[in-house]
């Protein structure tokens, strides 16, 4: 599942902040710029794709619910107004819990601590799976099963260095069992194997991933020099996994539905060509997308956060004899400690 891909890889960059020094707000801003801007642009294509060709692309648009799909916010019994929209509120609120609980414990602790939310989920699914309670906030996206997959996410990485002892063979194995599996578990009429489901292609998926990156530091065949160029590709798709998740269901519902292939006329032996095409397509448009649009946005969010994280820094006049005759509070810093020399004084910067 994408959730544990993208919790995987929060739990790799939090890895590498230093005990202590987490910081809330810039984790806050980054996280802001890396959701909302692009994924609010493809909740107005849906505006436009269901007012002016009739095509949904989520749930039915109602002025109630047009606020919240914007801001990603929990809608009870309702999906977003762009369908995969719903994997995402999840996302925000596992951020959330995320950054509070790491201004204070380690991710070991909020692993545990999602663990528990999402076995409380799966009790509450259980004992009651239609009881209209589990559409609200708390039961839908605090105390959800969804979040034993973003524990999944940290416990993979946490681990990493042991799964690497499986190598390739075993964990890609293991990957392609879990997931046939999942899916007849997920074809049941019982909420509970279905979650059940649900979270084995999580568990599928983790493997997968541990399966890739054991053969890529064990140079595996297609990881070897001669493949660079393979992946190089790879690594670019990767990189574009979000806009490629948001652009996919778009592609899909415009170009894969019944009703655009008998439009075109496609005849039946070319359909599986024009399914491979979408894909192709899906991918190149995504992979544009996260150059000149995604990367972009980020970029920006980095910027704001460089910004606010300056800490004030003093212009120091110093004469010839060694004295400090004035000092200045800068609000932009310099470049190099030493600025300049005027008149036999040395200006310089003072942290």
């Amino acid at each position: 599942k994408n959730l544990c891909a993208s919790t995987l890889t929060l739990a790799g960059v939090v890895q590498t902040i230093p005990k202590g020094e987490f910081n809330l707000l810039e984790y806050s801003i980054k996280r802001i710029f890396r959701i909302y801007p692009i994924y609010s642009m493809f909740t107005f294509i849906a505006l436009i794709s269901y007012y002016k060709y009739g095509i949904n692309l989520g749930q039915k648009i109602e002025y109630s619910t047009l606020f919240s799909s914007f801001l990603m916010v929990p809608i009870e019994k309702s999906l977003p107004l762009y369908g995969v929209g719903w994997s995402l509120q999840h996302e925000v609120i596992f951020y959330s819990i995320a950054g509070i609980v790491l201004l204070f414990a380690s991710q070991r602790s909020l692993a545990s601590l999602l663990v528990f939310l999402g076995g409380i989920g799966l009790l509450l699914n259980w004992l009651t799976p239609s009881h209209p309670a589990l559409f609200g906030f708390w039961n839908y996206l605090v105390l959800s099963p969804v979040q034993l997959l973003f524990a999944l996410g940290i416990y993979t990485y946490i681990h990493k260095d042991y799964l690497a002892k499986l190598g390739f063979v075993v964990p890609m194995t293991l990957s392609v069992i879990g997931c046939v599996l999942s899916v007849k578990l997920i074809g049941y009429e019982n909420n509970v194997f279905g979650i059940g489901g649900t979270f084995g292609i999580g568990v599928a998926s983790s493997l997968l991933i541990t399966a890739l990156l054991n053969a890529e530091n064990s140079s595996a065949f297609i990881f070897k020099e001669k493949y660079h160029s393979i992946r190089k590709a790879l690594v670019a798709i990767g990189d574009a996994s979000f806009s490629l998740y948001l652009v996919h269901w778009a592609i899909f519902l415009w170009l894969g539905s019944a009703a655009m292939i008998a439009f075109v006329e496609i005849p039946i032996w070319a359909t599986d060509l024009w399914r491979f095409s979408i894909v192709v397509a899906t991918i190149v448009l995504s992979l544009f997308m996260k150059r000149f649009i995604e990367a972009p946005i980020i970029k920006i969010g980095n910027s704001v956060c460089k910004k606010l994280s300056r800490k004030p820094q003093k212009l120091v006049v110093m004469g010839v004899d060694g004295v400090i005759k004035e000092e200045y509070i800068l609000s932009v810093p310099f470049k190099g400690k030493v600025v300049y020399a005027k008149n036999g004084e040395l200006y310089f910067l003072k942290k």
